[in-house]
Order: structure tokens, then sequence, then C-alpha cells
């Protein structure tokens, strides 16, 4: 059963500056937002108990440097 409990909160490191971003310049709420990509997979995994690392850092954001 997915537990999003399990997931690290370093995991969201990557996409919370995108979901304030949006936040802020568009007014979309938060909830509404889709994850897809690496972030995504990284947040399932933890969520169904997945503890092997992740294949390779997460480089699929927007925006991110």
């Amino acid at each position: 059963m997915i537990n999003l409990s399990r997931v690290d909160e370093r995991v969201y490191d990557t996409i919370t500056p995108a979901i304030e971003e949006l936040t802020a310049q568009v007014g979309v709420d938060p909830d509404s937002i889709l994850l897809v990509g690496a972030a995504c997979r990284d947040v399932l995994h933890a969520a169904f108990g997945y503890t092997f690392p992740p294949a390779r850092p997460p480089t699929s954001t927007w925006g991110a440097p």
C-alpha cells in the first residue's frame, strides 16, 4: 500500500521550488499539480517502501540550474 509518510523529506527538495513558483506566479493550487519524471519516481518508490537508491539524481525539474 502506498504510504507517503515513508518519503524522506529531502526527496521534495528539488520539486518544492517549482511548486512554490507556480503557486506564486500563476496561483495554481498545489494539490492540483501532477508530478512527473524522476522526482515522481523517487516519491513513489519511497512511498511503496523501496529502499534502494535512485538510479541517478533527478535532472528533469524545470528551472533547475
